[in-house]
Formats: C-alpha cells, sequence, structure tokens
C-alpha cells in the first residue's frame, strides 16, 4: 500500500509502508533499488487525486536519485585510479639504494629501499636472479654480519611471527649495510610506534632524521 500524507504544501511519500504483497512494488532481491523506486513514482504519477505540483515534486525527486546513482560507479572509479596511482609515485620514491661489491659478490646483488616496501634482487649468474619484496610491515628483524669493510644485511619477515623467512645481501659495503639497516629500523619506529605515513616522507629532507631515529633504536 502507497501512503501520501500532505503537510501545507509539502508533500511525504511513505515508501517504507508499502507490503511486499502488492504486486506493484514486488521485486527480486537482486533488481536495481532505482528501478523500484521509479516504479512507485510512476503509480503515484498516475493517481488521478495528485496535484500538478506534487507530481513535479516527484519527478523532481526521482531524477535527483537516478543523477546519484549513476555517478556513483564513476566516482568510485576516479577514487581507486587516483589511489593507485597515489601508490605508484610513492613507489618511486627511492630512499635508499646499493649493490654488493665485485669481486666478493661476483654476479652483485641490490637493495632499494622506498616509502613503502624493501626491495632485494640477488643475482646467482649471468642473466639469473632472484627479486624479494618485503613490506615494511612484515619485517620482524634486521640486522648486519660485518667483517673490516664489508657487511651483510640481514632482514627476518613474514606475515606472522611464527612463519618467518629470511633474505639477505652479502659484500655490502660495510657503511652502506650499516645505513640501510638504521634506515629500515627507522622507518619502522614511524610507521609502528609513531603511526606516521612513512609513504609522505622526502628523501632529501629526512632521511638522516630517520638514520638517526634507526640508531637510537639500535641502541635501545
Amino acid at each position: 500500500m502507497l501512503v501520501i500524507a500532505s503537510m501545507g504544501n509539502k508533500m511525504a511519500l511513505y515508501a517504507d509502508v508499502v507490503t511486499d504483497e502488492s504486486p506493484i512494488v514486488k521485486s527480486s532481491a537482486d533488481e536495481n533499488p532505482h528501478a523500484v523506486f521509479a516504479r512507485r513514482a510512476q503509480k503515484l504519477r498516475e493517481d488521478p487525486y495528485i496535484t500538478e505540483s506534487e507530481r513535479k515534486s516527484i519527478d523532481s525527486d526521482s531524477k535527483e536519485k537516478q543523477e546519484r546513482t549513476d555517478m556513483k560507479p564513476e566516482t568510485k572509479s576516479e577514487e581507486t585510479q587516483k589511489e593507485v596511482e597515489v601508490l605508484v609515485s610513492r613507489s618511486k620514491n627511492v630512499l635508499f639504494q646499493a649493490r654488493s661489491i665485485f669481486p666478493f659478490d661476483f654476479f652483485p646483488s641490490t637493495i632499494t629501499i622506498d616509502a613503502n616496501k624493501v626491495n632485494i634482487i640477488i643475482k646467482t649468474f649471468f642473466a639469473t636472479e632472484t627479486a624479494t619484496s618485503v613490506h615494511l610491515k612484515e619485517i620482524m628483524d634486521v640486522r648486519v654480519e660485518s667483517t673490516l669493510f664489508l657487511g651483510k644485511l640481514i632482514i627476518d619477515y613474514g606475515p606472522h611471527p611464527l612463519k618467518i623467512r629470511t633474505v639477505y645481501v652479502p659484500a655490502l659495503k660495510k657503511t652502506s649495510a650499516l645505513k640501510a639497516k638504521e634506515i629500515i629500523e627507522g622507518m619502522l619506529v614511524l610507521y609502528r610506534a609513531e603511526n606516521i605515513d612513512t609513504t609522505t616522507l622526502n628523501p632529501e629532507d629526512t632521511m638522516e632524521d630517520v638514520k638517526e631515529i634507526g640508531k637510537i633504536e639500535e641502541r635501545e
């Protein structure tokens, strides 16, 4: 049943009181909600007791609802596209990069730290390599094993403390290995303890501060 209540010049449509038994509004669960609304509005327009001003009000409400329904998918798609573009641009924001030293590593490996993750490429032969990407939130521990002037960076990571994996970059310069460790630890402090969005960091302006935070974390 459809109920129309007039209050002065205003009309309220109580669509919620339409029962499921009414053949006019009965619909499947997958039907577009706007189609149901349009059908109800059409029934009101055909009512001989509806005035011309009330018909115009119904037409206006129906058109506005249709416009909102049509805009939602496009708006959502645009927002998703913008989010993807932001993530791509942030991934290009390299904070640190280093390569292992030849001939101590005959096929030099590479470590790259960006705002979201740590990328490690281990080369084992010509045109043969293993690429590993470790998101900051998955890093459990980072440490350096060093000799007189060489360092091996070791990262423990995993989605769960009981499922830990280890990846390492051998034969880095000792200073590069320590610097990478400090940057990763500093990023982890900002990301976890301080709840700071690390993707907004500018390498030129903040790397020294991030390294200092990493040094403090190491001393503690």
